[in-house]
C-alpha cells in the first residue's frame, strides 16, 4: 500500500524529533552538566555525530531530492538555512563540512582544529582557523530550524 504525503511527513517528524534530535538533547543535557558524573558526560561526538548528519539531509527534504554526488553543496544550503544570520562564507562552511561532517562520518571523530565544549554558544564559532562547539547548542538550533519547516 503507497504510503500518503501526511504519512510521510510524520514519519520524517517521528524519525527526526524522536530519533535523533530528541536522544541528542537528552544526551545534550548530560553533556553540558558540569556536575554531571555519568558516562553520558561524554556524549559531544555522538551528539555531534547525529547533528552533523542533519544539514545535508534536511537540504535533501527541502529539495525534494537526494543529494547523490552533490553532499557538500547540500550540506552548505542546509547549513545556511539553520543559520541564516550566522552569514558564514562559503569557505568557512566547507570547512565545518570536511572537518566536522565528513571527521565524524568516515573517521568517527571531527579532524583537527575542531574543539568541542560545553561552554561555547551559539553551537559554532569559528576562530583562527579553529571550529569551536558545541554539540547540545547545536542541537537545540536544528530543534528550532526543524519545528519551523
Amino acid at each position: 500500500m503507497p504510503v500518503t504525503f501526511d504519512e510521510l511527513v510524520r514519519n520524517i517528524q517521528f524519525y527526526v524529533l524522536e530519533r535523533q534530535i530528541g536522544l541528542a538533547e537528552i544526551l545534550g543535557k548530560h553533556f553540558e552538566n558540569k556536575d554531571d558524573v555519568t558516562p553520558f558526560k561524554q556524549s559531544g561526538y555522538l551528539i555531534l555525530s547525529i547533528a552533523s548528519a542533519y544539514f545535508e539531509m534536511i537540504q535533501q527534504f527541502i529539495d525534494g531530492k537526494e543529494s547523490k554526488s552533490n553532499s557538500i553543496d547540500f550540506f552548505k544550503r542546509g547549513f545556511k538555512d539553520v543559520y541564516p544570520d550566522m552569514h558564514l562564507p562559503d569557505e568557512s562552511i566547507e570547512k565545518i563540512y570536511k572537518v566536522v561532517r565528513c571527521g565524524m562520518y568516515h573517521g568517527g571523530m571531527p579532524k583537527i582544529n575542531c574543539h568541542l565544549s560545553r561552554y561555547f554558544q551559539p553551537g559554532f564559532h569559528l576562530c583562527r582557523n579553529e571550529i569551536h562547539v558545541n554539540p547540545a547548542a547545536v542541537v537545540r538550533e536544528i530543534r528550532q530550524h526543524f519545528e519551523k519547516i
